[in-house]
């Protein structure tokens, strides 16, 4: 587990790592778990040609889009979507979405969280090191919404980038997955808490509240990880055990531990990557709303919450209880962002 300083930050270096191409086929679908430019797809199919991998500047041959890192025929009903899909309600984003912003056809699978109470915090009969800042354990009543099924990916905040309303990462860590070729699936890192929001306000959703995140990386249970109460290990999540990233030095494409998905679907709600959401830090749950909405400060506190633990992270930090804190200026190459959507 790696040492946190009393901002939260926890800077390591890194090694590049070697990307693998796998392709799974369904009977509506490509579903790509991790893609490298110049691999080629199922049956050897040609970069840039129909199911076969886009060009490293996000192109295709003929008619055909790039969506997700795989070149598609745009007027077949398929989708392509990123990792396993476990099912559920899911919503595609597409340009008829309510509120939508630059997105249009790739705004990213999500899964749709019931409304209803559950309990928040360190649950002491599953957790016995329940710290003060993951404490009381208190009941909330979320309304139902939606959150993405996966984290926000290299390849979607590029395309708000290119569309004009996110600024590119700036961070120089080499853990940043920006510019790094094969790693349009992986979740996009070293992007503050202000270009988090920037990119789900484009996509015509917002910043989760912390209640909803857990909501959704728990459910109702009183589980300890989305998993269940198991102990984290690679099966589960991308994370330090016995290295960081399971050995891989960084992030894993999106969806690629699917035995660690949460009861609603949800994957990689531990490890990958630390996820913004939008409430102010506190040091404790006293006095926090019960309502599941946002818990903001007037004026706004110093510090903004982040959830679900990194690939540099032990078990220590992998429960759905587990939150920290950092500037929202702050990035570096453990931390990265999902968004969610009112019902």
């Amino acid at each position: 587990m790696c040492e946190i300083g009393e901002n939260g930050n926890c800077d390591s270096p890194l090694e590049e790592f070697i990307v693998m191409c796998r392709w799974i086929s369904s009977a509506s679908a490509l579903l790509l778990l991790v893609a490298g430019t110049g691999c080629e797809g199922e049956g050897g199919k040609a970069t840039g040609s129909e199911g076969g991998p886009c060009y490293g500047n996000g192109t295709c041959d003929g008619g055909l889009e790039c969506r997700y890192g795989v070149c598609v025929n745009p007027s077949s009903g398929a989708d392509v979507v990123q990792g396993i899909d476990l099912g559920g309600t899911t919503d595609y984003g597409t340009s008829k979405d309510p509120g939508s912003g630059g997105c249009t056809t790739n705004c990213g699978d999500m899964v749709t969280v019931s409304g209803g109470s559950f309990w928040q915090g360190c649950n002491a009969a599953v957790n016995t090191f329940c710290v003060a800042h993951k404490s009381p354990y208190h009941e909330v009543t979320v309304p139902a919404f939606e959150i993405d099924r996966f984290e926000v990916t290299v390849g979607l905040y590029g395309d708000c980038v290119t569309g004009g309303s996110c600024t590119a990462p700036t961070g120089t860590s080499p853990g940043c997955n920006w510019n790094k070729a094969g790693k349009e699936a992986h979740p996009v890192n070293c992007i503050t808490w202000y270009q988090a929001g920037e990119y789900c306000a484009w996509a015509g959703k917002r910043l989760c509240s912390e209640s909803e995140w857990e909501k959704a990386s728990r459910g109702t249970d009183g589980r300890e990880y989305p998993w269940g109460n198991v102990p984290a290990t690679c099966e589960y999540a991308v994370m330090d055990d016995g290295g960081f990233g399971c050995g891989t030095v960084g992030t894993m494409a999106v969806g690629s531990k699917p035995g660690g998905a949460s009861p609603y679907g949800a994957m990689d709600m531990s490890g990958n990557v630390w996820e913004w959401v939008e409430d102010d830090w506190h040091r404790s749950y006293n006095e926090a709303p019960t309502d599941g909405s946002t818990w903001m400060d007037n004026p706004r506190a110093s510090y903004r919450v982040r959830r679900g633990g990194s690939f540099e992270d032990d078990d220590g930090y992998m429960p759905s209880s587990s939150r920290y804190y950092d500037d929202p200026v702050y990035s570096n190459g453990s931390i990265g962002a999902r968004c969610c959507r009112s019902k």
